[in-house]
């Protein structure tokens, strides 16, 4: 069963609905005081207090509190609080006694991203630093005797540490991570340009260049190796650093609770950001060009992609920009608010988005605000495994036409069901 319904009411934001139409509830949150609750706005005043319909992926609901009189200040409450990994969705089969003032009822919705406003773990570990100037033999606890190298820094970090990298062009490193770290005491490698806390970035395009002024830069010339790795270790969070040209620039495989934000990773022979079977992972504002296979591979329950820019122009060229697959517990990945920018000249025929089960679990998967532009293949939908998801406000241009059965804006392979498909655009 597939369904393709148009313009249906975006629930992040205030609803303008015709007269005695059904109440709508939106504006789905954590608030960062409470962590048992998910916050969400109303339409018009409602009330009731039944939980029956509602799903939370990831959580069980035991209660709602609905703000009496008012559209703002309703909550649900959960079983098991929420923490800062936590990556949800909501969705209401129907059921509940919840109305307004005319006893309309709610009617059902499918997946709406539940926003997680919690405060990055500040951790209570060390403070190192690593620098262009400094030395592996130093103790790494001030800029003036910084270590040298970012894998040195990566074996020796421990739960709660934080490690600052300042700008310059590190050469040929493979980074392991060695310990993990904790929910509320990670490990980081935070990259700064010359003050820690400057939040260097980079204009993200097809043409985007990797600058070492900038943020700090490893490369391989040979495409060969993993830059950064997480060896399998869990709650590690890595921001503002530049990869290119390894064989798997990040490879984050069996890790869990990991966060990765702008980081820019170019030319892989094989994959920029690999995460294989890795649950509660976080990829917000990164930056992948031109891998030979992926531009980000991975697998695991809840994930969540935000704000990511792939691209694929030149060589290699991608075979696949963003590819979610299945796992043992693939429920309720999310990607929203992102790009994928492919070019015409490319030899690949190019999957955009692909959502691939390969004989795994991948349920429950929402895909969101997302713009793909000159692939043969923008949205590609692939094994019977594959349900339950919705792919909503989804712009597919300058589709590359040929006379290939798979060439089309909506790709649907082997058997994938129940998936809704709510405002795409398709162009070309």
């Amino acid at each position: 069963l597939m369904t393709i319904s148009l313009s249906v009411y975006a629930q992040n934001a205030p609803p303008t609905l015709p007269e005695n139409a059904p109440p709508l509830i939106y504006n789905f949150r954590i608030e960062n005081n409470q962590k048992s609750r998910v916050y969400f706005d109303s339409s018009e005043p409602v009330w009731g207090s039944s939980v029956k319909g509602f799903k939370v992926t990831g959580k069980t609901l035991t209660g709602i509190s609905i703000n009496s009189g008012q559209t703002s200040g309703h909550y649900f409450s959960v079983s098991k609080p929420f923490t800062f990994w936590d990556n949800n969705t909501i969705r209401y089969e129907g059921g509940s006694n919840i109305k307004d003032d005319d006893s309309n009822g709610l009617n059902e919705f499918n997946l709406q991203y539940i926003k997680n406003r919690l405060a990055e773990p500040s951790g209570n570990g060390e403070i190192y630093y690593v620098s262009k100037s400094g030395n592996d033999s130093n103790d790494g606890r001030s800029e003036s005797k910084a270590w040298r190298s970012i894998a040195y820094a990566a074996s020796n970090a421990k739960a709660g540490d934080v490690v600052y990298i300042k700008a310059g062009d590190y050469g040929s490193e493979s980074a392991v991570v060695r310990k993990s770290g904790k929910a509320d005491n990670p490990i980081k490698f935070i990259g700064y340009k010359n003050v820690i806390g400057d939040d260097p970035t980079l204009s993200r395009n097809q043409d985007t260049r990797l600058d070492s002024n900038k943020m700090p830069l490893i490369h391989s010339g040979g495409s060969r190796g993993t830059g950064f790795s997480s060896g399998g270790k869990s709650y590690i969070i890595v921001r503002n650093i530049q990869l290119e040209g390894y064989e798997d620039a990040i490879d984050f495989g069996k890790s869990e609770s990991c966060l990765l934000e702008n980081i820019y990773v170019k030319g892989s022979s094989r994959f920029n950001i690999l995460a294989g079977n890795a649950p509660s992972m976080k990829f917000i504002g990164c930056y992948s060009a031109n891998a030979g296979n992926s531009g980000i591979r991975y697998s695991g329950a809840r994930t969540l992609v935000d704000d990511m820019y792939v691209s694929s122009r030149g060589n290699p060229n991608m075979d696949y920009l963003i590819s979610l697959y299945g796992s043992d517990d693939g429920v309720g990945s999310i990607i929203i608010n992102s790009s994928i920018v492919s070019d015409p000249k490319d030899s690949h025929s190019q999957h955009g988005l692909s959502i691939k089960a390969d004989d795994k679990k991948l349920e429950y998967v929402l895909c969101e605000n997302i713009y793909i532009q000159d692939t043969e293949q923008p949205i590609e939908v692939r094994h019977h495994e594959v349900s339950y998801s919705v792919f909503r406000n989804i712009q597919c241009m300058q589709v590359h036409a040929s006379a290939s059965e798979r060439s089309a804006g909506i790709v649907l392979l082997n058997g994938p069901h129940h998936n809704v498909f709510d405002n795409i655009t398709v162009d070309g």
